[in-house]
């Protein structure tokens, strides 16, 4: 796994997003401010913000005990109205899987909390399908805002791209509790659903085939999905899941997510959240997260 690119706005002297493209050996020079240390700051400071949960960076446990100066500092102009965006995609074209998927660490797709969620991007390489699904590339961008209310940063939106497409995003305010899963992309073909070995793929029947297995899950387990679709002005990729986050939009790496998920044919309620097909989508089909 290598860091392939970084993008970043709104960023020390950057206004307007910008992209690197990274290999593995990157050469930075230039005049001085001409953003170099930038670059560097921005890495720093999205280590800070997966690794440390650290919203409002002094001091980075990287390069030195980096100075930062807080987001204050770091936002472009000092302008506390803007969003400091940072995006970097990881090539995993030399990886085989993800160990976190539980299909990875020894599970089969028959178990019963797998049933119904035949997904590619769970099956990955399998002989027993006629599917390849290894994730190549992943990109991570984080949005990050100033709250008036509660006078500090927080993440307002934290999203995921696979194989250069969006996957998913969290999204939330300053006020904790309110973040929500959202921006579906079901469309997604590492979404579709698994071919088995007696079925032939063809494009027209890949873009016109049924909807994704997630899709019809989550519709069935999350109540604002249901709420969402009884009303005909809410579009598919704006369903939305209640998530608990460790600040604003920026999930807890260290563990699932924790989505609040029910199984409507559960009589009793201390059972509604632990059925397999509640079980096997909150385990697997975030791990990308």
């Amino acid at each position: 796994m290598r860091l392939a690119r970084i993008e970043i706005e709104n960023f020390k002297g950057v206004g307007a997003a910008q992209r690197i493209q990274l290999r593995p050996i990157t050469l930075l020079f230039g005049p001085n401010s001409a953003g170099k240390s930038t670059l560097l700051q921005a890495l720093h400071y999205m280590r800070e913000i997966l690794e440390r949960q650290n919203i409002d960076p002094d001091l980075t446990i990287a390069g030195g005990l980096s100075d930062l100066g807080g987001f204050a500092t770091l936002v472009h102009n000092h302008e506390l109205d803007r969003a400091v965006r940072i995006k970097v995609t990881l090539d995993l074209s030399e990886e085989q899987g993800v160990d976190a998927l539980p299909l990875n660490s020894g599970l089969h797709a028959d178990d019963t909390e797998f049933q119904e969620l035949q997904l590619r991007y769970l099956l990955g390489e399998s002989a027993e399908h006629k599917d390849y699904a290894i994730v190549q590339q992943a990109a991570l961008a984080v949005e990050v805002r100033w709250s008036e209310l509660e006078r500090a940063p927080y993440v307002s939106r934290f999203s995921i791209e696979l194989d250069g497409e969006p996957f998913a995003a969290i999204v939330s305010p300053p006020q904790a509790g309110r973040a929500q899963l959202t921006d579906f992309n079901f469309a997604h073909p590492l979404l579709r659903r698994t071919l088995n070995a007696d079925e032939e793929q063809t494009q027209e029947s890949d873009a016109v085939g049924p909807s994704s297995p997630l899709e019809d899950e989550i519709s069935n387990l999350a109540r604002e999905v249901a709420l969402d679709r009884s009303t005909d002005s809410t579009p598919d990729d704006k369903f939305r899941i209640a998530v608990a986050t460790a600040k604003g939009a920026l999930p807890d790496f260290d563990r699932d997510l924790a989505l609040d998920l029910r199984d409507p044919e559960v009589k009793r309620a201390e059972l509604e959240q632990q059925t397999p097909c509640v079980v096997g989508l909150r385990r697997p089909a975030w791990s990308g997260f």
